[in-house]
């Protein structure tokens, strides 16, 4: 259930990179090399919470690196803010110097994180008040460290 959760959290921020920018989407979901193009460059998207302590967008690391390789060789990084609340909008970013900007830090488990400061990132959009309330709804249903009941 959780992986349909974020498969379908994924494909918002999907969305409304292609809508933003009229981009091609990749055929296949699990592209290990781009989310698409926008003319002739390559682009990622990440659909994540920032990290309000950090002020951040972690990415960590799977097993095979893969999605850090992605990030480093792709042209254009975006993130999609997802709301801390169901009033507020969902904002698309664009992250710059991407390659470069982002620092190694790690979770409470020691679990290795990339995270690109929400300073090296320009507002682009805000996503429509449906796509962010399901976006909002959706990362509460996945939520492991009970940041929604507790206010934060």
């Amino acid at each position: 259930m959780q992986d349909n959760i974020r498969i379908d959290i994924g494909e918002i921020g999907e969305q409304v990179v292609q809508r933003h920018f009229n981009s091609s989407r990749s055929e296949n979901w699990y592209d290990s090399e781009k989310d698409g193009m926008i003319g002739n460059q390559t682009y990622e998207i990440k659909t994540f919470r920032l990290n309000n302590k950090t002020k951040s967008f972690w990415v960590g690391q799977n097993k095979t690196k893969t999605q850090w390789d992605k990030i480093q060789n792709v042209d254009r990084l975006f993130f999609v803010k997802i709301p801390e609340n169901e009033n507020e909008l969902a904002v698309l970013y664009e992250c710059h110097d991407h390659r470069e900007c982002w620092y190694l830090t790690e979770r409470n488990d020691g679990t290795p994180i990339r995270a690109f400061p929400l300073t090296n990132c320009e507002e682009l959009d805000k996503l429509t008040l449906e796509e962010s309330r399901i976006l909002y709804e959706n990362s509460k249903k996945i939520s492991t460290h009970k940041r929604y009941t507790n206010g934060l």
